[in-house]
Formats: C-alpha cells, structure tokens, sequence
C-alpha cells in the first residue's frame, strides 16, 4: 500500500498538489467558521447581559409562598405572577412604598379564572329530508398543536318532526309535543336533558350532550329557541349552538403604578385605559312576566359590573371541528314517546348514524365575536350577559419534581 501511494504522488504531482490545497482549504475555512460563530455567540451574549432588566428589583410576595427548590436554588419560579394566590395587606403595602429608594410599587392581587365563551350556530336546515321524524347528531372535536392534540367537546342533538306540532309552555303550564290524534303531551329534549349523566367543574359543560327540539307545524314554538333569538342562528333556521370557551386569569392592579412601571397603558387598542376611580357599579333590572308567571318572578336583580382590560387576541390556535350526523331511527318505534321516557339518553346513544357534513371553525373567530358583540348595537339586546360569569376558579400549586438538584436547569413539574 505505501509503495502505491509513493508511486502515484510521483507520477501525479498536479492531482496530490489539488488534493492538499483542498485540504488547507477546508480546514482554514472551518477555523473561519468556528472563529465567527464564538465571536456572534460572544456578541449575543454580551447584548442579553447589557440590555436585560426584569421588571421587578425587588418581588414581595405573601408568606408560604416559596417553594423548596426556590429557597434550595435562589430560583423564582415563572409563575411567580399568576401561581400565587392571596397577599400582603394593604397596611403592608403602604409600609413597602414609604421606604427609602422606591420608586414603583405596583401590587397585584390574583383572583382565578373565569369562563366567559362565545356561541356560534350550526344551521342544519339545507340537510332536513322529507321523514317524519329526523334527529341529529353534531360530534365536536377541538383540535390544537397543529393537528397532533385532540379533546372531545360535546355532543348536541337535534329533534325535528314533521308530523307534530309543539305547544308553548305558559307559567307552570307544560309545554311539549302535541301526539297527532290525541291529547298527549310529551318533552323529548326534557327526557334527554332528566336521562342524561351530570358533570360538573369548569370544564363538564363541554362534555354534555343536549338536544334541541323543532317542528315544521309550529317552527317558532320549539323547545331550544334562543339560538334564533339570540341572533345566533337566522329567525326560522333549524338547529344548535355550540360554545367555545375562553379560561382568562383575572387579577387586580394599581393601574396609575402599572402604567408607571411596564406602561401598560400603551398596549391599549380600543377604549381607554382604567382610571384610578374607576370602581364596581351594580345594576339593577327587573324581568317582563310572561303570561301566567306569578310577580315573584318579577323581581328586580342585580349585576356586579367591573371594568377590565382584556386582551384583543386569543392566543391559541385550537379549531373546533364539526362532524354533523344522521341518526338511523329504527322503524316502528315511536320516537317522539321513546324520547320522552326516562332511557332517552341510551336510547339515542346507541343510534347509528351517517355523516351528511363536516365543519371547522377556528377559535379565534369565537373569540372576536365573543367581544363584537359587546361593542356593536345589532348584538347589544340579544347578548348582554355575554362575558358575565357567576364563578371563578383557582388553580392548585405547582409541584417539581427536581432530579438533580447539582443541575438546577434538569427539572421538570
């Protein structure tokens, strides 16, 4: 082998000259190459070190508040700001802006997290056939991360007959289907609505199933009314609602001290920003009796009001998918009864079906709508109650679970 190596450098003496100039070549580029990429590395993290402030000097938080790992480490966890609930006092706060050197003291009280969402209709009028009776299931499914995570939402039903006609509940009189031939009344959403399992926490409504009742003989008479009159479907339109939720952390502020310490009355898009006096307003409404309610209906309530500041964008990228369904009905069975006996909801559970149509609805557009209707007049009387909530939740403490505490950066919650 060495002798054939000797052999072709003497008698190729231009191709070994190429071959060892390519080889300089390479490795005076890589030696380039690593000199640039330390000297960047050197000038980026000399630019993070200069330029990088937090914007608190010094965090006062309740005592409890600090974890383990935070004591162990010198560590401040990132959810430093929304993790924690409960405080100082307002004594302790003022004591905090007395002192020498303190420029800003801007509290923040964490309250929890409320649930306001937005309804969007899905019309199934254009996919009702000739049959006497038609039921419909829409399966819901949220999808998020670009496709790779799924969660099921809920699942509504939609009853249509043909055949019947409904009768409009007045006061403590019932309402229901008016069986042809008889005098019989019968409730298939209220026997799906009594049969169903119940789920409760600030997520359960998702996964309910309910059913929305109609009638050609009496289209405006029908159980689930409020998607027409709430402007959510068009007047006359058969169908449901579907709601997409948007879980936002509330917590209280000084806002002349947030403004002087992040200027958060820059970000601000539409309206105006909280003035110091702005305070809670109750107002009170009193409710129109329908036909044979009694007057204690009619009493007057009252609504907490506060004002906000919230964000003009729905950072998630989940979509709400729709796969619409008819349900196979067996023949010679009475639907209208079966619905309203007390085994609806297995009933309808266990009902074949066929997809006649799919949907897909971001959730941003929910979340647009969700404010619209705030601001504009076509949505002011059919939406007030929009972003009310009557209920707000906390999250628990976040857990580590350190596994080396030599490497404070190898953990994991």
């Amino acid at each position: 082998m060495l002798r054939f190596l000797v052999s072709q450098l003497r008698h190729s003496p231009a191709r070994a000259t190429a071959l060892a100039g390519a080889v300089v070549v390479a490795a005076v580029a890589f030696v380039l190459l690593s000199s640039a990429a330390k000297t960047t590395d050197l000038r980026v993290k000399g630019s993070v070190r200069s330029n990088f402030r937090t914007a608190y000097d010094i965090l006062v938080r309740p005592p409890g508040s600090t974890t383990g790992l935070e004591r162990r480490a010198g560590l401040v966890r990132p959810n430093y700001l929304s993790g924690i609930f409960g405080g100082i006092t307002m004594k302790q706060y003022r004591r905090i802006k007395k002192i020498h050197g303190v420029e800003v003291a801007a509290p923040i009280a964490n309250v929890g997290f409320v649930l306001p969402f937005a309804s969007t209709g899905i019309n199934l009028t254009k996919l009702l056939n000739l049959d006497p009776f038609q039921l419909y299931r829409i399966r819901a499914t949220w999808v998020a991360d670009d496709g790779t995570s799924r969660y099921p939402g809920g699942s509504p039903y939609v009853y249509f007959t043909r055949r019947d006609r409904w009768i409009r509940s007045v006061g403590f009189r019932p309402g229901g289907e008016l069986i042809r031939g008889s005098n019989e009344l019968v409730d298939p959403c209220l026997g799906f609505a009594e049969s169903r399992p119940s789920a409760y926490g600030p997520f359960g409504g998702d996964q309910l199933s309910y059913m929305s009742c109609y009638s050609a003989r009496s289209p405006q008479t029908g159980v689930d009314q409020w998607p027409q009159s709430n402007g959510v479907l068009p007047e006359g339109a058969i169908g449901t609602a579907v709601s997409g939720y948007f879980p936002i952390f509330v917590a209280a502020i000084d806002p002349v001290q947030e403004a002087r310490l992040v200027h958060l009355d820059r970000t601000i898009v539409r309206g105006r920003y909280l003035r110091e006096s702005d305070a809670p307003k109750v107002v009170f409404t009193k409710p129109k009796l329908r036909p044979g309610e009694p007057a204690s209906f009619g009493r007057p309530t009252g609504k907490r009001y506060l004002p906000t500041i919230v964000s003009a964008r729905a950072y998630v990228g989940e979509t709400l998918r729709l796969t619409i369904e008819r349900l196979r009905l067996p023949k010679g069975v009475d639907v209208p009864r079966t619905l309203a006996q007390g085994r609806s909801y297995d009933f309808v559970m266990r009902l074949p079906g066929h997809q006649v149509e799919r949907r897909c609805i971001p959730l941003s557009a929910l979340y647009a709508f969700l404010f619209e209707c705030r601001r504009s007049s076509k949505y002011a009387q059919a939406l007030p109650d929009q972003n009310e909530s009557d209920s707000y939740w906390t999250s628990s403490p976040t857990r580590y679970c350190v596994r080396d505490l030599d490497r404070v950066g190898q953990f994991v919650t």
